[in-house]
């Protein structure tokens, strides 16, 4: 992102996105044996408590978020080919937190982890419909800016044990997946 100098970024836009030039793309590493192009220059996150009143239950802070989504259309419009993720913030982060869901199981809910215990499954399924629900308004942010977002959700291929990936990596399949 050389051609984009950090002093034109307008200040309320340097907050919420983080950027994270590559030489190539950490997302492209898995399909390099492909032989498919680098699906992106760059990945930007938006970051949650940016884009949300952390403080105030799923509360969107519309002016980040627009301002984000204007900085990323400016640099789509130059042919800067961008992978977007986003953080979850308000949204998504107090239930997470009042259902324990990051824990996962405990110990008295036996091994192997499944089943689920109900209060895990109904906290993950709160935490999740708020999650998809700032992913709407994000998504929305992006396409009113001129970049087709779309979503891609790590849920079906991304595993994680004590709040980290597993592996220490998203899967190869995930990666090609992504293309």
């Amino acid at each position: 992102l050389a051609q984009v100098p950090w002093q034109s970024i307008p200040p309320q836009a340097r907050a919420p996105a983080f950027w994270f030039p590559f030489s190539r793309p950490k997302a492209t590493y898995a399909m390099a044996d492909s032989g498919r192009a680098p699906c992106a220059d760059v990945v930007v996150k938006i970051g949650g408590s940016a884009c949300t009143k952390k403080a105030q239950f799923e509360t969107l802070n519309d002016e980040a978020l627009n301002a984000s989504a204007t900085q990323l259309g400016k640099l789509r419009a130059e042919g800067v080919r961008m992978a977007v993720i986003h953080g979850a913030g308000s949204f998504g982060h107090q239930l997470a937190r009042e259902y324990a869901v990051s824990k996962g199981t405990s110990a008295e809910e036996g091994d192997p982890k499944y089943p689920l215990s109900e209060r895990l499954l109904e906290g993950a399924a709160k935490t999740r419909l708020s999650v998809t629900t700032l992913n709407k308004y994000v998504i929305k942010a992006l396409v009113d800016a001129g970049v087709p977002g779309m979503t891609i959700s790590p849920c079906p291929f991304v595993d994680t044990e004590k709040k980290k990936l597993v592996g220490d990596r998203l899967p190869a399949a995930a990666a090609e997946g992504a293309a």
